[in-house]
């Protein structure tokens, strides 16, 4: 905080262990700006990002933006990888992502969205809170993918932060960092991934359940798709033998 003193810092401290998403919903609903950055202690921002992510809002309608990142180890030392290349979110997904359902689809097939590369319009994000309790979310998957349903979010295809990966932290990359050569994601493996437990509800159980209630927010046809969707996972995943957690494949 002494390093940058043009910076307004408040310094919340809870009364109890609140747990990772009711603090950042308590972090979220603190801030007074228009726009939100949210950030990771340890991850280090590249000087441009907030320029960019704000130029961003300055130009396009969307309220909610992400960006890659690139994967470091403890000491910042490069791993050679991105976030994108990490989750195999290709750039032939990306060229498709604003067509028709094409970036909702995307969202709710995984979790590429790390809060510490997101920003948003604070108007927007309060509608979708609190967030639901799932086992699929955290708060920047359930602010990317219920955002996406409603047509809000974009993304900025270049490495705005370094993404440092340890053994301690809460969430990361699932990057193995005792292998020497990192792996990347196998081409046309990007799949849905509720099949595997059977006691999971389908990912868009959460989400169609949350628009059904805030009608509002979403467009009729969006909200048939979700319908639509949602009714064809839940058929497959009664079948006898459903195809093994690779239920759908964009």
């Amino acid at each position: 905080m002494m390093r940058f003193p043009a910076i307004q810092w408040k310094h919340e401290v809870n009364s109890e262990n609140l747990g990772v998403v009711r603090n950042f919903e308590k972090a979220i609903g603190l801030c007074e700006e228009e726009i939100v950055f949210l950030s990771d202690q340890d991850d280090v921002w590249m000087p441009e990002k907030a320029s960019k992510m704000l130029q961003f809002f300055a130009n396009q309608r969307f309220s909610i933006v992400f960006s890659d990142a690139k994967l470091v180890d403890e000491q910042l030392n490069d791993l050679k990888i991105t976030m994108f290349e990490r989750v195999g979110l290709k750039k032939k997904y990306l060229q498709r992502y604003h067509r028709k359902h094409f970036g909702m689809f995307l969202l709710l097939s995984g979790h590429f969205v790390t809060g510490a590369t997101m920003a948003f319009r604070k108007k927007i994000v309060e509608q979708l809170m609190p967030v639901p309790h799932s086992p699929w979310f955290l708060h920047d998957g359930w602010i990317a993918t219920a955002g996406a349903c409603m047509d809000e979010v974009s993304f900025i295809p270049e490495p705005l932060i370094l993404y440092r990966q340890h053994q301690s932290q809460a969430v990361g990359a699932s990057l193995n960092l005792s292998e020497k050569d990192t792996p990347k994601a196998k081409p046309g493996k990007l799949s849905l991934w509720f099949g595997l437990l059977r006691n999971k509800p389908p990912i868009e159980s959460t989400v169609l359940e949350f628009f059904e209630k805030n009608q509002a927010l979403i467009t009729p046809k969006t909200l048939n798709v979700l319908r639509k969707r949602f009714l064809s996972y839940k058929a497959l995943l009664s079948s006898p033998n459903p195809a093994k957690g690779r239920l759908f494949r964009i």
